[in-house]
């Protein structure tokens, strides 16, 4: 029986148009019967750092509350848990993630119980989130958008937030290269696999994303019980072949869902309506738009840095204290990253709350991406 994937228009985050999208969506894929009023239900949404709903970078608060809803008009009540990127020291809390979000306002009105991931339970190693162990039913509100390290964060990539903040940061020193790095996100993602998928694509986010891109108005709703299904139908609407994303590719082969589209149907919109016209992909993967045949040559030409705007830069230093290798100097008059320590993890470029960090491309990257 192939995948089941809903997708819903919906062009803005009206609230009762919002909860109409989203609840056909659900019954689309055979509703919500198997989860009941006496089980523990996580909602996990992408939270990625304290920026306001507009940034486009989070998933939008009315898109959770009217999750809230549709689960309470099913007699549940969930609680939202997650933890955001970056470090400790000068990165926010998970309060203010929380607080700037919107969403701890959407908890306190729908009397939702916001959790941290502080308590953690090793798994083969790993530390997880033991709210996720512990719950009964999860389910994964991620946010559309690209990721210049991994081409895209997804439902896959959503569950990666079972990690404590620290530690994903030195994941990322450990496992610097993007096919690795996506061995350890799957790793996550096998020991707390989502129940349910509701993504956030009212606002999508392309170019360098995962929190420096540019905002879209694709207005899709996207839901499924197979994550990496959902993904792939996602990699679709993006143009790009879903297995050449490294965490699809990955859980793909370990049997932890569907990536050929095949073997996916799609319910809700037609499939050929729903592709998203020159959708733009991060600088760091213009290689995704080259022919295979060259790939191979053309790999040990590209090169590119990752380097801070000092005009953007207001030296809060949430950069340098979430690098995992210290390669970034906050100084008086420069700010710089050493490149010869730098292992352009994305990370500096993924937590800065002012888009200061850029990435430059060398002249044969610049040169493919005119020819493509």
């Amino acid at each position: 029986m192939p995948a089941r994937i809903a997708v819903k228009r919906c062009r803005g985050y009206e609230p009762t148009a919002l909860y109409d999208a989203i609840k056909e969506a659900i019954g689309l894929i055979g509703g919500i019967k198997d989860i009941s009023p006496d089980k523990k239900v996580l909602i996990k949404p992408n939270l990625l750092s304290a920026r306001p709903p507009e940034s486009g970078v989070n998933t939008h608060p009315e898109f959770i509350r009217a999750v809230i809803r549709v689960l309470k008009e099913a007699g549940v009540t969930p609680m939202i848990g997650d933890s955001h990127g970056g470090a400790p020291g000068r990165a926010r809390s998970q309060e203010d993630v929380y607080r700037i979000s919107g969403v701890a306002d959407v908890a306190l009105e729908e009397g939702v119980q916001l959790i941290k991931f502080d308590k953690v339970r090793n798994m083969g190693g790993m530390p997880i989130a033991q709210a996720a162990l512990e719950a009964d039913f999860i389910i994964s509100l991620p946010k559309f958008k690209t990721h210049s390290l991994m081409k895209f964060t997804g439902a896959v990539k959503n569950s990666y937030g079972m990690v404590p903040g620290v530690r994903k940061a030195q994941y990322h020193k450990e496992f610097p290269k993007p096919a690795d790095f996506a061995k350890i996100i799957v790793d996550v993602f096998s020991i707390a696999r989502p129940h349910l998928v509701i993504m956030d694509g009212v606002v999508a986010m392309e170019g360098d994303g995962p929190g420096a891109g540019s905002l879209r108005d694709a207005g899709y709703i996207l839901a499924g019980r197979d994550a990496v299904a959902l993904d792939a139908v996602c990699a679709f609407m993006m143009g790009i072949e879903p297995l050449r994303i490294g965490t699809i590719e990955e859980a793909y082969k370990r049997g932890l869902g569907e990536a050929d589209l095949d073997g996916i149907e799609i319910v809700g919109e037609d499939k050929a309506s729903i592709a998203l016209k020159d959708f733009k992909l991060p600088k760091t993967t213009i290689l995704d738009k080259a022919p295979s045949f060259i790939l191979k040559p053309a790999l040990k030409l590209i090169n590119f840095i990752v380097h801070i705007e000092n005009k953007r830069c207001i030296k809060c230093k949430v950069c340098e204290d979430t690098c995992p290798v210290h390669a970034i100097t906050i100084g008086e008059k420069r700010s710089f990253i050493n490149q010869s320590q730098c292992i352009k993890c994305m990370c500096c470029h993924e937590v800065c709350p002012y888009n200061a960090i850029n990435i430059k491309r060398n002249l044969f990257m610049k040169l493919l991406n005119m020819l493509m």
